[in-house]
Parts: structure tokens; sequence; C-alpha cells
């Protein structure tokens, strides 16, 4: 299973049950209250949505539309 960036907000699967919100945190995923999540019990889990971009794409992108002065 990949690893999420700390502090990204996930959703997990326990078993073969509902995706549940959570998020990454010091190495584990935590739910809404901040609790550990049971690591053995996750199935798989997945972004609540895309990662945020680098800094220098989107200067990049700024950069390409040229000067609005």
């Amino acid at each position: 299973m990949n690893t999420p960036e700390e502090g990204q907000d996930v959703q997990v699967r326990i078993g073969s049950g509902a995706w549940q919100s959570a998020t990454y945190r010091r190495g584990q995923f935590v739910d809404a209250f901040g609790l550990p999540l049971d690591p053995q019990r996750i199935s798989e889990w997945q972004a609540t949505e895309p990662r945020a971009r680098d800094t220098r794409d989107r200067l990049a992108e700024w950069n390409a539309l040229g000067s609005f002065h």
C-alpha cells in the first residue's frame, strides 16, 4: 500500500465495509477525533482530493500566461 503525505485527508476502508474519512498523521491514519485507526483492519485508502501541486508548477503556469501589466 502506498503512503499518503503527512496531513493528507483521505478515506479508508475497514475490511470490506464503507469508506470512512481519516487523516494521515505521524505515520498513521487517524479519525475525525484524532484517534488512531487500527492499521491491520485498513484494507485500502484513497485521497479525498488530488494532491496539491508543487509551487513551482503553479509559478510555471503563471509565467506561461504572460504578464498582465
